[in-house]
């Protein structure tokens, strides 16, 4: 999400059909943000900005934290680390 790592929260897996390539942000409403993966698509309730407080999927993306077409992705390994 731009670059930046977040916390999930109250995540679960829908009986959505991805579609998207693994990641990407496929929708956003009262029941979270809809991300694509591997067995369809997952929902997250809540997730939580470095510095900020915890937030509804709804309240990130009225502040343009994130959109649909967005990707989360796996965040690089920390220096001195491999992945």
């Amino acid at each position: 999400m731009r670059s930046r790592v977040v916390k999930l929260f109250r995540a679960y897996l829908t009986d959505g059909t991805a579609g998207r390539g693994v990641g990407t942000v496929v929708d956003i409403n009262a029941d979270g943000l809809h991300v694509s993966c591997h067995g369809g698509v997952v929902a997250i309730r809540e997730l939580q900005v470095p510095g900020r407080k915890r937030v509804t999927a709804k309240e990130l993306a009225a502040g343009r934290g994130v959109a649909i077409g967005d990707r989360l992705e796996k965040p690089p390994p920390p220096s001195g680390e491999s992945a």
